[in-house]
């Protein structure tokens, strides 16, 4: 998910209220490799400086953006890339939305970050794995790994609404010369190892009382559906790139058990 879509999503969020913080709500966050696939920076660095929202530049500046919000600007010493970024330091913004990150100076993060094409500008939120370094173990893992080893190539994604998840669900992903399957774990989760990049028809045999349905950006990714006797089935197409994973953010909607 790119960064506009963070912040036109936060918005929606964001009431005037003497200060208070609300909580945001996220979709379940990516794993870290399809993280790392999507987002325009990656890297590991300590906040030196932030600018606050009610500085002068930063309300001019969100005045004249797109989005008409005040932000923070974070800078960050550069301790270590592992895309995008190069040199000493970094340039982070963070919108005063309510999923804004809340960086605090003088402490270490791991970062993912978007090209904001409207702004020109590096951000974030608490919606992405960004992450204080002391809680990025899992993350740190995998970017080690990238150095050293070719991770595999695969498709991952959750079948689930809010904390109601689906176990067992059948799925399937056909290019590459085969057909691969797997199914939904007992936390809703689902995994297809393929054997080399490429573009892959995923279909996904969910019961029949599961819909679909949520934002634009969700929806516009599914292929297309059909229901049969047994499944409403949901279709992605999804390329899958060499040592990465593709996450499939499944919009369902799944009644609750009576």
């Amino acid at each position: 998910m790119r960064l506009r879509h963070f912040i036109l999503a936060a918005a929606l969020l964001l009431l005037p209220c003497a200060g208070r913080a609300f909580a945001c709500q996220c979709r379940e966050r990516q794993p870290p490799c399809s993280q790392y696939a999507e987002a325009d920076a990656v890297f590991v660095g300590s906040v030196t400086d932030i600018v606050p929202a009610d500085d002068p530049q930063s309300v001019a500046k969100a005045a004249d953006s797109v989005y008409g919000m005040a932000f923070e600007r974070v800078n960050f010493r550069l301790e270590r890339a592992f895309r995008g970024v190069e040199g000493g330091g970094v340039e982070v913004v963070d919108w005063m939305t309510s999923c804004r990150f809340g960086f605090k100076a003088g402490w270490r993060y791991l970062v993912y970050a978007y090209l904001d094409p409207n702004t020109k500008t590096l951000g974030t939120s608490y919606c992405t794995r960004t992450a204080e370094l002391s809680k990025a173990s899992a993350d740190l893992a995998y970017l080690n790994n990238l150095a050293s080893a070719a991770p595999e190539t695969f498709i991952t994604g959750l079948l689930a609404d809010r904390q109601r998840r689906l176990r067992g669900v059948r799925v399937t992903a056909e290019g590459g010369g085969g057909l691969y399957r797997s199914a939904s774990d007992k936390e809703g989760w689902f995994r297809l190892v393929v054997p080399k990049p490429g573009r892959y028809k995923v279909r996904i045999y969910l019961p029949l009382d599961v819909g679909v349905g949520g934002t634009e950006d969700l929806l516009n990714k599914i292929g297309g559906t059909l229901k049969t006797r047994r499944h409403y089935v949901v279709f992605y197409d999804v390329e899958v790139r060499d040592g990465t994973c593709s996450y499939l953010d499944v919009p369902l909607f799944i009644p609750p058990r009576r």
